[in-house]
């Protein structure tokens, strides 16, 4: 007996093209001036009201259509019904191959469906748009979705003298602010519906928050011009904040400035600071998703388990000692609004020196600051595994994760299935400690002024840990964290004329140390990048303050971003180019500014 087996291949197309479009309008509105009660203080009354309207646009394969494209039969070329002919051996079985003039059509032709091409070359290449255009039509669409955000903020202002010191007058600001957004996200049908071939559903976000603060900030002049005391200021600031969605916090920050001479100052401050969760973070509307038990349920193959703590909670849930999870773990992924997200809050220490020596009008002004700085964020908003979740309930390192796990009753074999909630929490910790320099110089030449500035950051740490279970991660020297990087520029004045040459460089980084040598061995895999420079020159003509036109060139030398192997694990790839900030994607651009001051 002959018999013929079909092989069907569906291959991605290639490249999605995808769009994005924004209308934003802002309206501000404001007054200030001196209060009548108190002459020597000044008020400051400001309002606006602004909406943001985005569309944007994937061309996805539809789940639906592509399923309909595959469900076929083999007809003739003016499609008639392929009748076997007596004559033919038995067992045989018509095929494109064996059929003269044959071609597929769809069994169910709703909606103009177009059968799904013979297996061929280009079609396994990715060609498909050109190769089977018809059906690369009829499978795909563009699918919209439509994001509005809303924003309302009234402030109000005050500022003055509090009493006399030696250095000048005590100063303090008062202020109070109210702020509301919200944000309403709507994907396409097809998004929300679950229908984009090898897509998650995208469902509705939604959501609002407002806030209430109140602040002031004082400084206190204690010497100057006296001394080891050219000047000597100490400054406070803190605010109080309300959030409708989690409630209520305090920060605050301390500095202060001492000259003991004037070309030399030392300051320093540190405070503490906080960020609210993003609406997005919040009110991500649910989906659902399906994992694998054997790699998310901490009980299947219980037998095998060795940690006491995890078998103890496994029967505790009425799992019998030979509890096998050959099923699926349904994960459901949430905002964070209803399982109590917080705020991040954070941690900020900064001391540093200022130099700025007197030469003398011929050699022109210098100054040079150097800082060191200390950020640490706690309690920061991650969103952990599914089964980094379970494991943590089910061990009882992290107890707080058990109210993201639920087990289905089990009543015998193919029962007691696992859902977890993978929401937006509280868990992250962040540091990074570095040193930022800081160089200008500028002095009379020619008919002009000639002003040059370098800014550099050197990083010394930079610390993640997104859990709580796993040790923290080292990042400094990786790519997209560089151990330098900076800015310079070089500028002359002369007129309404401004030239400039601006430099951004960005220091050589490598992810080799972060992975695993035996998964990656550094003969076969390259995850390193080499100093990366970019330059751009600007002509600027601003006859009065009331009108420019700047024109210019950026990445001069069309610098191309870097290369890397793909497979690397810690960032994002198009091709072989990761997706960092800093780097330009687009090549050599040439742009044009005009600006105008109606009032």
């Amino acid at each position: 007996m002959n018999s013929a087996i079909g092989v069907r291949v569906f291959a991605d197309y290639g490249i999605y093209d995808s769009s994005q479009t924004q209308d934003f309008v802002k309206f501000s509105a404001g007054f200030r001036g001196d209060l009548p009660f108190l002459p020597t203080w000044r008020y400051d009354f400001y309002a606006n009201k602004s909406w943001a309207d985005g569309t944007y646009s994937y061309e996805q394969i539809l789940a639906d259509r592509l399923a309909q494209s595959l469900n076929v039969r083999l007809v003739n070329a003016d499609g008639s019904t392929i009748v076997v002919p007596p004559t033919a051996p038995v067992g045989f079985v018509p095929t494109i191959a064996n059929t003269p003039g044959a071609r597929f059509v769809c069994v169910d032709t709703t909606g103009s469906c177009v059968a799904a091409p013979a297996i061929s070359n280009a079609i396994i290449g990715g060609q498909a748009r050109t190769a089977a255009a018809a059906w690369f039509d009829y499978i795909t669409d563009d699918v919209v979705g439509h994001t509005a955000f809303r924003e309302t903020t009234f402030n109000a202002t005050f500022d003055g003298p509090l009493f006399r010191l030696p250095g000048g007058n005590a100063q303090a600001v008062v202020g109070f602010e109210y702020r509301k957004s919200s944000i309403n996200d709507v994907p396409s049908s097809d998004a929300q519906r679950n229908n984009l071939y090898n897509f998650t559903s995208a469902p509705i976000t939604k959501g609002s928050d407002s806030v209430w603060e109140a602040f002031t900030e004082l400084e206190f002049p204690v010497l100057r011009n006296v001394p080891f005391a050219e000047e000597l200021t100490f400054n406070a600031s803190g605010r109080f904040t309300h959030y409708d969605s989690y409630g209520s916090d305090t920060t605050y920050k301390i500095g202060g400035i001492w000259s003991p001479v004037r070309w030399l100052s030392f300051r320093g401050s540190y405070g503490t600071s906080y960020r609210a969760p993003a609406l997005y973070e919040q009110f991500l509307g649910s989906t659902t998703g399906f994992l694998s038990a054997q790699s998310t349920d901490p009980c299947t193959s219980l037998f095998n388990v060795t940690n006491q703590t995890i078998v103890a909670n496994c029967l505790a849930d009425g799992l019998p000692n030979n509890f096998i999870n050959n099923g699926s773990t349904t994960v459901l992924q949430r905002g964070g609004a209803d399982s109590g997200l917080e705020a991040e809050t954070s941690k900020n220490l900064t001391f540093g020196t200022v130099i700025q020596p007197t030469f003398g009008p011929a050699f022109g002004n210098l100054s040079l600051a150097i800082d060191y700085f200390r950020i640490e964020v706690n309690n920061g908003v991650s969103q952990l595994g599914a089964g980094n979740l379970a494991r943590g309930c089910y061990d009882g390192t992290r107890p707080e994760y058990c109210q993201f796990v639920t087990r289905d009753p089990y009543t015998g074999s193919g029962t007691g299935q696992l859902t977890i909630v993978q929401s937006y929490i509280n868990v992250a910790t962040d540091m990074v400690k570095g040193i930022d320099f800081t160089l200008r110089y500028d002095r009379e030449l020619g008919p002009g002024k000639l002003d040059l500035g370098i800014n550099a950051v050197r990083i010394i740490d930079r610390v993640n840990q997104n859990d709580p279970a796993f040790a923290a991660t080292h990042f400094e020297g990786s790519i997209g964290n560089p151990k330098w990087s900076g800015t310079g520029h070089v500028g002359y004045d002369w007129g309404p004329w401004y030239a400039r040459w601006g430099v951004d460089y960005i220091g050589h980084t490598n992810d080799d140390f972060l992975v695993d040598p035996a998964d990656f061995p550094t003969n076969v895999y390259d995850f390193s990048v080499k100093d990366y420079w970019l330059h751009t020159a600007a002509l600027r003509y601003e006859p009065n303050n009331r009108y420019s036109l700047t024109a210019g060139v950026r990445n001069v030398f069309d610098k191309k971003p870097p290369k890397i192997t793909a497979e690397d694990p810690f960032v994002n790839t198009i091709a072989n180019i990761p997706l960092q900030s800093g780097w330009d994607f687009r090549g050599r651009t040439f742009f044009i500014n005009a600006q105008a001051k109606i009032f």
